[in-house]
């Protein structure tokens, strides 16, 4: 870029290429976006001159010049501009709500420099990005004869999937479930209708969730609610080698594991295992005979992650040979 002054460019007294237009601070312009800042402290036309050189190389490709005009009143200023903007969380669609005022007329610049078309006269605009990124957004408010402008970054982040957790199992109803996320566009529809992110169980049973997000990301998570109001100890088996109820103990699906020891009525240890072991009947491998047995149970659910001690009894039945 090659700075003023240029030839046959007359400056009246007091103005130089340096100091064209009164300000604090000086006309300053950014050349990598050719943004003009200046605030001005004098009435009065001004019209300054720019010239750019384009290299490839070191060898000039392309020169374009731009004369701008100001036109600085002493303006009362009924016109604010200002603006908010939405979380980009649909994709790179942004939605620009406009709350200035005394304004007319609107000029946004949308601050993406891969194109010259990122503007717009509409009030509240909506502009879709190229990409995620930081990108610096001008809007000039105007109301006929004065006008103001506010600049501001607005950052456009890539589109996120949506993860609302994993299946679950908990132990007791009424229960109240919170999908843990921070997601504002997020939608809910659980098995029992409601479209909350908090629900409230009265009884146990199994639920599901359905969560979408922007209608193109979708998550799925089953709870289930367990009841261990009504667990005892099984009381009976039948090792007769007929494939029902051959071992010992069935536990149902609300128990993660156990320990358990048998003993017989002189309190003779017949059975011992631990990690959900399971006994066949047997004692030295050779069949204990029909009865009752005394059973030592230590099991782990959801409620008790160091364990619950049982007693109880089992009787052992066995068809006669």
């Amino acid at each position: 870029v090659t700075p003023p002054p240029f030839p046959q460019v007359n400056f009246s007294s007091g103005y130089s290429a340096a100091f064209p237009i009164d300000g604090v601070p000086n006309l300053s312009i950014n050349w990598q976006t050719g943004l003009l800042q200046l605030t001005p402290t004098r009435q009065g036309q001004f019209v300054i001159g720019i010239l750019v050189k384009e290299y490839r190389k070191g060898v000039v490709v392309g020169i374009t010049r731009r004369d701008y005009q100001f036109n600085v009143l002493n303006c009362q200023f009924k016109v604010v501009s200002t603006y908010k903007t939405n979380d980009s969380a649909c994709g790179y669609k942004m939605n620009f709500n406009n709350n200035s005022s005394g304004a007319k007329s609107f000029k946004w610049n949308f601050g993406d420099t891969l194109t010259e078309y990122d503007t717009s006269s509409q009030q509240s605009p909506e502009y879709t990005y190229p990409g995620a990124g930081t990108y610096s957004v001008k809007l000039i408010a105007c109301d006929g004869n004065c006008c103001d402008s506010t600049i501001s970054t607005v950052t456009v982040l890539e589109p996120l999937g949506i993860d609302i957790g994993k299946d679950t199992t908990f132990c007791t109803a009424p229960f109240s479930y919170t999908i843990d996320t921070k997601d504002t566009v997020a939608k809910y529809l659980w098995s029992t209708g409601d479209t909350t992110p908090v629900v409230e169980f009265s009884q146990p049973g199994t639920y599901w969730v359905k969560a979408s997000r922007c209608n193109t990301d979708y998550d799925t998570i089953t709870l289930s609610i367990q009841d261990f109001n009504d667990f005892t100890i099984p009381n009976a088996f039948s090792p007769n080698d007929d494939g029902y109820n051959d071992l010992y103990p069935l536990m149902d699906g609300r128990v993660e594991s156990y320990d358990i020891i048998v003993y017989n009525r002189w309190g003779e240890k017949m059975f011992e295992a631990k990690d959900n072991g399971l006994w066949d009947g047997k004692f030295k491998n050779q069949e204990v005979p029909p009865g009752v047995y005394f059973v030592l149970l230590k099991y782990k659910d959801c409620r008790t992650p160091d364990g619950v001690e049982m007693r109880g009894t089992v009787t052992l039945f066995r068809e006669t040979k």
